[in-house]
């Protein structure tokens, strides 16, 4: 799976729990899309959204760096460094990740 394979992987997986934690259609969901202006996350869907994915990625979340997240696309490079792939979502995503 090349590079750009997963990066767009791992976008999908989180717009499908994003979706799901906030009720609303994928199609809204960009990389771009901040949670608080666009998606109108509040403190609690901020923290079901944070064990959501803890859920689907299979893995701790414990970094207070998550509690910052604004936009869908620092989240999917929080996952990705997470996953020891240190990139930036929107320009090189890794060749792999553990999920």
């Amino acid at each position: 799976m090349g590079e750009t394979d997963i990066g767009a992987e791992v976008f999908q997986r989180v717009r499908k729990v994003v979706a799901e934690v906030l009720k609303i259609g994928e199609d809204g969901i960009a990389l771009e899309s901040r949670y608080t202006e666009d998606l109108h996350l509040d403190s609690f869907d901020n923290l079901s959204l944070l064990m959501a994915l803890e859920d689907e990625f299979d893995r701790s979340i414990e970094d207070e760096g998550a509690l910052q997240l604004t936009t869908v696309g620092e989240t999917v490079d929080f996952i990705l460094r997470q996953a020891g792939q240190a990139v930036n979502a929107g320009v090189a995503p890794p060749t792999s990740i553990a999920s």
